[in-house]
């Protein structure tokens, strides 16, 4: 999907043709301020922990999106999105034995992968981990209306002490 969407989910048009100089004001604008950021609290952590742990939250829909290439599979209600160098396997386990624990189902990397870590850092840090904590939507709210569901305040919770529990780890 890249990093400025010029297409819906069903491949329509998003907004006008992009232009270089129109997706370079995108850029500048909002995607290098964030990452700039991001690498600045990164920098910090690690000049004070010596560490730092990137916890990346997204939600998906309880439906693949039109263009996955697995329409068929059942989704679990939560996904753990790993890289190979940025999240240590006990992390991932970790995470997704929380939420076993709590009867939800997880997957590793299905229906999505990877964890962002900052290009700067990506592959050449070892003391920057990183897991990606994706929440099937059907979970907290109407897919349909966008409204939240009563669950939406207990998936909070939950949510609220993985990451209290992360950050005493």
């Amino acid at each position: 999907m890249g990093v400025i969407y010029t297409k819906t989910l069903k491949g329509g048009c998003l907004r006008e043709y992009l232009t270089d100089e129109k997706r370079a004001q995108l850029l500048k604008e909002y995607y290098f301020p964030h990452h700039k950021l991001l690498e600045g609290q990164l920098r910090s952590a690690l000049s004070r922990f010596g560490k730092a742990l990137i916890i990346d939250c997204h939600s998906f829909p309880s439906r693949p999106f039109p263009y996955e290439q697995d329409q068929l599979s059942r989704r679990p209600d939560i996904c753990i999105g790993t890289d190979s160098f940025h999240t240590p396997r006990r992390l991932s386990t970790e995470v997704m034995n929380f939420f076993r624990d709590l009867g939800y189902t997880v997957a590793r990397d299905l229906p999505f992968s990877g964890s962002l870590v900052p290009q700067w850092y990506y592959r050449q840090e070892r003391g920057v981990t990183s897991i990606m904590i994706e929440v099937n939507r059907a979970l907290y709210m109407d897919e349909v209306t966008g409204s939240k569901k009563s669950s939406f305040y207990e998936v909070r919770r939950v949510l609220q002490k993985l990451i209290r529990l992360l950050g005493e780890s």
